[in-house]
């Protein structure tokens, strides 16, 4: 679990990640499951490498578990990463902001790569 408070449990945060045949644009998804005690809107924004590429998605969630597939984002021409590659080397920060309130954000972040299948 990332985060609890009274009216909801975020339980889950995941990118997919879709990458074209010539590898030239990637697709990642963020993924979020939320358990909610009562319907409610949630506002997400999206950096990668501290670029705001998603400004600000509203989200509605209903009572009960959500899992939910946020607007995606495009990389083009992505760093590629390949076994030979150093740990941390050819990696994407991405930053997940959940606007609870207008002084209340929460970050989650977490470091991706984009491996050809």
């Amino acid at each position: 679990m990332l985060f609890s408070n009274d009216n909801m449990k975020i339980e889950d945060l995941t990118y997919d990640i879709e990458l074209d045949q010539a590898g030239k644009i990637a697709v990642i998804t963020p993924v979020v499951k939320i358990s909610s005690n009562c319907n409610q809107v949630l506002i997400f924004s999206l950096l990668v490498d501290n670029h705001e590429l998603l400004p600000a998605a509203k989200i509605i969630l209903t009572q009960g578990n959500n899992c939910l597939r946020l607007k995606y984002v495009k990389i083009i021409n992505p760093l590629i990463k390949t076994a030979s590659d150093q740990p941390g080397e050819k990696q994407y920060k991405m930053t997940m902001i959940i606007h609870l309130s207008t002084e209340n954000n929460l970050p989650f972040e977490q470091n991706i790569a984009i491996y050809r299948k």
